[in-house]
């Protein structure tokens, strides 16, 4: 599950276990033993084209240090 917060024209992510943390979507890179891996490329495909949108300031993953 993902949350989008909007104001204006700018949004954040908040993504929770969607991603392990940063290195998740950026090398693609699948934490461990994983259900249905296919849905999981395709969930870090999506937070990767979250992570380059100009209008997204910010994704925070359920592990990621801020």
């Amino acid at each position: 599950m993902a949350i989008l917060v909007y104001e204006h024209k700018q949004y954040a992510a908040f993504i929770g276990d969607d991603s392990y943390n940063h290195h998740s979507w950026e090398e693609q890179k699948l934490p461990g033993p994983i259900y249905d891996i296919q849905s999981m490329k395709k969930t870090f495909r999506w937070v990767k084209q979250l992570s380059e949108d100009p209008h997204c300031i910010g994704i925070y993953a359920a592990h990621e240090k801020v």
